[in-house]
């Protein structure tokens, strides 16, 4: 199948989705290169966004390339815990204690409701 002609003539590229290998080798290569993301991207054609995109996939995925993660524990004697109510409501959320007075959670109820329209 030809690629069609886009409007300056040149042909158009299609986009292929990179599989996870294909991703590292690329992002391992923009490290080596030292170039910017924009030298990078003009000289192999790889767009600054898939780059960003990939980045952030891959970020934390360390135990992918062979490193270790080290757990350390946490003393949590002295934390109180409470339960939260949550209200969302046309893209609003708002969380508060379970302990709050019931006039209280009523009036910002009614507060939110106003603010919507009805709408959840």
């Amino acid at each position: 199948m030809r690629n069609k002609a886009s409007k300056a003539g040149t042909p158009k590229r299609r986009w292929r989705q990179w599989s996870e290998q294909e991703a590292r080798k690329a992002l391992a290569q923009f490290a080596a290169s030292g170039e910017s993301a924009v030298a990078f991207s003009r000289r192999t054609g790889v767009s600054q966004g898939r780059l960003t995109y990939w980045r952030k996939r891959l970020d934390g995925s360390s135990l992918v390339l062979g490193e270790t993660t080290d757990f350390v524990a946490v003393n949590l004697a002295g934390v109180r815990t409470s339960r939260c109510l949550e209200i969302v409501a046309a893209g609003v959320v708002v969380r508060m204690r379970e302990d709050l007075d019931v006039g209280q959670v009523a009036h910002l109820v009614e507060a939110i409701g106003r603010r919507v329209g009805g709408a959840c």
